[in-house]
């Protein structure tokens, strides 16, 4: 496979970021359009662009005062949870921009026209009232903390796909699933139990957060260098997780953590990408090894690439893809690579940026008909795409957007 990207545009300097991003994600659009895109900064700064035209929304509100280095959207794209370091948790309401986006589409595309002029301003919001997009928020999840088990703040979160809850991960890397609904918004669900062999370790601490796309497993990367698998079942109509796996191919310690179909994707401080199998996990017949309590099977690896040269900041998939992912280092570098290569070890592309980039989101592929939903997204069902694009975000303040022939 040939890979080939352009750089398409940029976000305007007076309507970047003023301090270096940390954290991007591409919201799904259920029109013809390219969505929105939300980016997290190191001042705690959320800021919405228009991904058709690079232009910045007026200002959401303020819901963090640290860096924003978390943010997960669900499958439909109807609503987003973003994390900051200081332990905030915010829940936003993007169903308004969806809603919005032919109108702002064609504002933008009048804005770009005029731009040759005069410097474009920013867009509207899509509601009279920018509290309105908040649909909760937390300030700290220790208050949400059951009497048998203190939670730690939350260091990184995740959005299921489908269901109305999100994992949470930080001191001790102890996992814990919490409402997302209105009248509950924070209220535990549940607190995973680790795997004995890791019950006593004292200096543990959890470093990444991913749902499978399926949103039935959840993958915790953690500062020691295990990633811990488990799988999301349900007891009694309440959501429960059971370690089922654990990977122990990194000394250093796991940031990076994404899902093709039937793989986990590991990034590490070791500079090297490791793959898993869960295509085993996934099947009907898990139920037979998901025991409370048991120590959980040990994980096999699939492939180990070593292209970078620096630690791995972040790894993701176009959404159609079932063997092509991308990662981005603190070598600057942007890779992809083809696992069904011969020579996967060998990135089939090739970027980098003057400025380091620690995050960077695919575009989402458009809905079409009544194929909706996360099903529909991870079978690529009801989906187009006859281009691939990517945004990055950069230390500089700015977003980046790449385009190439698609990969579908």
């Amino acid at each position: 496979m040939s890979l080939q990207f352009l750089s398409d545009k940029e976000s305007l300097p007076s309507q970047s970021h003023t301090a270096p991003i940390v954290s991007v994600s591409w919201i799904s659009s259920s029109s013809s359009s390219q969505g929105v895109i939300l980016s997290g900064d190191c001042k705690g700064k959320v800021k919405a662009f228009d991904a058709q035209s690079a232009l910045s929304y007026r200002d959401l509100p303020n819901a963090h005062s640290n860096a924003v280095h978390c943010i997960t959207t669900n499958a439909t794209g109807s609503a987003a949870l973003s994390n900051a370091i200081d332990g905030t948790i915010a829940l936003w309401d993007l169903t308004p921009f969806v809603k919005d986006e032919t109108a702002n589409k064609d504002e933008a595309e009048a804005v770009e026209v005029e731009a040759v002029s005069t410097e474009p301003t920013l867009l509207p919001l899509p509601v009279e009232d920018a509290s309105n997009l908040l649909l909760g928020t937390i300030d700290s999840l220790t208050a949400h903390s059951t009497p048998k088990e203190k939670l730690s703040e939350a260091w990184k979160t995740a959005l299921h796909p489908s269901a109305p809850l999100f994992a949470s991960v930080g001191a001790g890397a102890i996992v814990s699933l919490h409402s997302t609904s209105s009248s509950s918004f924070g209220e535990t669900l549940d607190i995973a139990t680790l795997p004995p062999s890791l019950e006593k370790q004292s200096d543990l601490f959890g470093l990444s957060l991913a749902f499978h796309p399926s949103g039935s497993l959840l993958a915790v990367g953690t500062n020691t260098g295990r990633v811990l698998l488990y799988a999301l079942s349900s007891l009694d109509s309440a959501p429960h997780l059971i370690h089922v796996s654990t990977y122990s191919d990194h000394a250093s310690p796991v940031r990076a953590l994404s899902f093709l179909p039937s793989l986990l994707l590991v990034g590490s401080d070791d500079r090297t990408i490791t793959i898993h199998d869960v295509k085993t996990i996934l099947s009907p017949e898990q139920s037979s090894y998901l025991q409370p309590n048991a120590e959980g099977r040990i994980g096999a690896t699939v492939a180990s690439l070593t292209g970078h040269k620096g630690w791995v900041f972040d790894i993701a998939a176009p959404a159609l893809s079932t063997d092509v992912f991308a990662s981005v280092a603190a070598d600057k570098s942007t890779k992809f690579w083809d696992l069904t290569s011969a020579t996967k070890n060998t990135p089939v592309w090739n970027g980098g940026e003057a400025q380091m980039v620690r995050a960077f989101a695919f575009q989402p592929p458009t809905a079409t008909g009544s194929q909706t939903g996360g099903a529909a997204v991870e079978a690529g069902q009801g989906m187009t795409s006859s281009m691939t694009r990517f945004v990055t975000a950069s230390e500089d303040g700015k977003l980046r957007w790449y385009r190439g022939a698609g990969l579908g």
